[in-house]
Parts: structure tokens; C-alpha cells; sequence
């Protein structure tokens, strides 16, 4: 009885049919974009052979997250969920088909990629509140710890998937087929998110008011250290070590000596190791309090980030690697978690709002990584950055203890129908 008791505990959000159709919609777009991201780099470090052009196309594709993140939880509380998560899918759709055609007629130029991405970064910022909002709205407070874990281990395993194809598609199809095909992923995952019910917006708040609804939300945040705290190892993870995907042509190349296919593995295999953490997690997401153990996720990433970053042999990089999505799997399992968990409702979108915002400082670390990259080298860069890390998160738990003491675990209730 053991082992289907377990197996029930590890997939209750599964149960909510309308979750398994998000959990579905939110696969597909993870793969098509973690396939767009190893692409888009491998296109970047091809048509420049500069680590800072590389950095400077990360930058204008996350940039929006800062800029405008906040705002895009704004509308995640004004407008239907669903309507945001069909719409932002198909119009990434279209920006690929855009940079197809461009590469298959040999058009395309650095402009191109610095214009699309910022394009898909301002479409990111209204998708990415609007799917962590809704993993509440379909399952309910009292399976949202299981349904954010599951929901993250599904879009790591679909992350393995696409710098594989990415890697493979460059070597068989060319850029401008892989672009095809990405167009096609995003297309599937706007589709998919038909089947979500509406989720209309709660209460009657305007557009004309969301200046106000966004400082309101930073003050909210403000007064719970819990919640600031958490935003704030958020932040200092894509300021200081998370930049190092973007890098990661740049260690292939100069230091690992990789064709394109082995390339697509040290994406794959981080995956797989956040797929493997956040599995874990899904499965105990009654047996463990989300914000000590939110606090390994951000130390496994500082930490397995040093060998990697000293290494030239294929094998100690991949092991890395893994330790590194590990880290990054229960990271990203775990930030959403806590802040729905003590968000009132009406406020939810604009905190996951305020988490994007978060996220959205990795184009400016981007750009400190891609400098001390020119400045001394990739392995120094990643060996600073990680080192500076482990010393603020140490700072950060010592001073705001609240984090992990006042802990606030998931409650029983009545599960919102779906």
C-alpha cells in the first residue's frame, strides 16, 4: 500500500484536469524555449565570434523581465490568464517563423537577433507571471507545493530534449530549419493552453490604476521579510551565476573543445539534474519545509559552478553540470512556491510579477559576466561570481532569518475545482 500511497503524494496535482492541461501547455513552451535559447546562442557566438555580442543578445532578450516584469504581473491580475498564456505562445511563434525565413534566404544579421529578442523578452514578461499564477488558480492552496514541483520537473525533463535537438538540428538542417521548427513547438504550446478554462480576472480593478496596483504590490512585498528575502535571493542568483548559460559556447569552444551536438549535452544534463531535484521534491512536498530547503538550491549552483568553471575535461564539466541543475531545480521548484504560499490571492499575480522582476536583473549580470569574460577569461569570470554568491547568500540568511524560521507550510483545504 506503500508505493501507490507514495505515487498518489507524488502526482496530486495531476489529479486536477485542468493542471494536467497547463502542465502540458507549460512542457511544450520550455522545450521550444530552452531549444530557442541554445540556439540562439550557437547563432550569436557563429555570426560574431565575440563573447560580448553573445552577451548583448541575452541582454535584449531579458532585459523586458526587468523593465517591464512587474507590470506584467499587473496584468496577469487584470486580464484572463488564459487568453495570455494562448496569446504570448503564438506570438513567439510568429518572431521564429520571422528569423526562418530570414536565415533561409542568408539575411539575417546581428540587428535581426538584437530586435527579435527583445521582442520575445516583451512577450516573456506578460507570459511568465501569468503561468505561475495560474498553477494556483487550477489546484488550490492545498496542492500548490506538489503542483509547482511537478509542474518545474516536467519543464526540466522537456528542457532535455531541446538543446539536443537544437545541437542536432544545427548539424543536419541548418539554423534556418531549426527556426522552422521552433516556430512549430511554440505554435503547440498555444494550442495546448486552449483547453484551459477562463480564469477572468479578480474583482474590477482598470488599466488606469496599474501604477497604483504596482507600488501597492512592492509595499506588500516590503512588509513581509519572507517574501523580500526570497525575492532577494532571487535576484543575487541571476545577477551573479546564472548568466553562465549564456556563456556556454564560449566553454565549448575555447575550453572543452565541442562539436555542436556535445554542446547541446551541457544544456542537457543540467536539465537533467533539475529534473532529477525537482522530481524529489514532488514527491515529498508534504515531508519538508519549502524555505530551508529552498536555500540548497542557490548553494549547489554556487558550488558545482567552481570545478566547471576550472575544468577542460568533457566528463568533470557534465558532472558539474549536474550538481549545478540540481541546484537550479530546486531553486526554481521552490521561489514560486513560497511566495503563493503567503500571498493573498488578490495580490498573487503582482508577486509573481514582482519574482519576474527579480529574474529580470540576469541581462544586467549578463553583461558584468560577458565583460570579465573579455576582461580575464571564462573561468575566471564564472570562478568570481560563483565565490561572490556563496558570500551573500551567507550575508542574506544571517541577517533575514525569517526565510527559514518562520516557516509557513502548505495547508489543507478544499481543492478549487478544475
Amino acid at each position: 500500500m506503500g508505493s501507490p500511497l507514495l505515487l498518489r503524494e507524488a502526482f496530486a496535482a495531476a489529479q486536477h484536469p485542468q493542471f494536467r492541461i497547463l502542465w502540458l501547455a507549460n512542457s511544450l513552451a520550455s522545450s521550444a524555449l530552452f531549444f530557442d535559447m541554445a540556439v540562439l546562442t550557437w547563432l550569436a557566438f557563429t555570426l560574431t565570434g565575440s563573447p560580448w555580442q553573445v552577451a548583448l543578445v541575452g541582454f535584449w532578450r531579458t532585459i523586458p523581465l526587468l523593465a517591464i516584469g512587474a507590470l506584467g504581473g499587473v496584468l496577469a491580475d487584470l486580464f484572463d490568464r488564459r487568453r495570455v498564456a494562448i496569446a504570448t505562445q503564438w506570438a513567439n511563434a510568429a518572431v521564429a517563423l520571422g528569423l526562418a525565413t530570414l536565415l533561409l534566404n542568408s539575411q539575417i544579421a546581428f540587428w535581426h537577433l538584437a530586435a527579435s529578442s527583445l521582442l520575445m523578452g516583451l512577450i516573456s514578461a506578460a507570459d511568465q507571471p501569468t503561468r505561475r499564477a495560474l498553477v494556483m488558480d487550477l489546484v488550490g492552496r492545498r496542492d500548490v507545493v506538489n503542483a509547482v514541483a511537478l509542474d518545474t520537473a516536467t519543464s526540466m525533463a522537456s528542457r532535455i530534449p531541446g538543446p539536443l535537438l537544437g545541437g542536432a538540428l544545427i548539424a543536419l538542417v541548418g539554423l534556418g530549419g531549426c527556426y522552422l521548427a521552433l516556430a512549430l513547438c511554440y505554435a503547440a504550446a498555444g494550442l495546448a493552453a486552449l483547453g484551459l478554462r477562463p480564469v477572468p480576472p479578480l474583482g474590477h480593478r482598470s488599466a488606469r490604476h496599474a501604477t497604483a496596483d504596482l507600488a501597492e504590490g512592492f509595499r506588500y512585498a516590503l512588509r513581509r521579510p519572507a517574501i523580500w528575502a526570497a525575492l532577494a535571493i532571487t535576484m543575487l542568483c541571476n545577477l551573479l551565476v546564472l548568466p553562465y548559460q549564456q556563456f556556454l559556447p564560449v566553454f565549448a569552444r575555447d575550453t572543452l573543445a565541442l562539436d555542436p551536438f556535445r554542446y547541446g549535452t551541457l544544456w542537457a544534463i543540467t536539465w537533467l539534474g533539475a529534473f532529477v531535484a525537482s522530481t524529489a521534491l514532488a514527491g515529498m512536498a508534504q515531508r519538508f519545509r519549502p524555505g530551508p530547503t529552498f536555500l540548497i538550491g542557490p548553494l549547489l549552483i554556487g558550488f558545482g559552478l567552481l570545478p566547471f568553471a576550472l575544468t577542460s575535461s568533457y566528463l568533470v564539466a557534465i558532472l558539474s553540470l549536474f550538481v549545478v541543475g540540481a541546484g537550479q531545480g530546486v531553486y526554481t521548484s521552490l521561489q514560486a512556491t513560497i511566495l503563493l504560499l503567503r500571498t493573498d490571492e488578490a495580490m498573487r499575480g503582482r508577486m509573481m510579477g514582482l519574482l519576474v522582476f527579480m529574474i529580470g536583473v540576469w541581462p544586467l549580470g549578463m553583461l558584468v559576466m560577458g565583460s570579465l569574460i573579455e576582461l580575464a577569461g571564462a573561468s575566471a569570470a564564472v570562478v568570481a561570481t560563483s565565490i561572490a554568491l556563496l558570500l551573500a547568500l551567507g550575508a542574506l540568511t544571517a541577517w533575514r532569518r525569517e526565510l527559514y524560521q518562520s516557516e509557513e507550510r502548505p495547508v489543507a483545504g478544499q481543492r478549487s475545482p478544475s
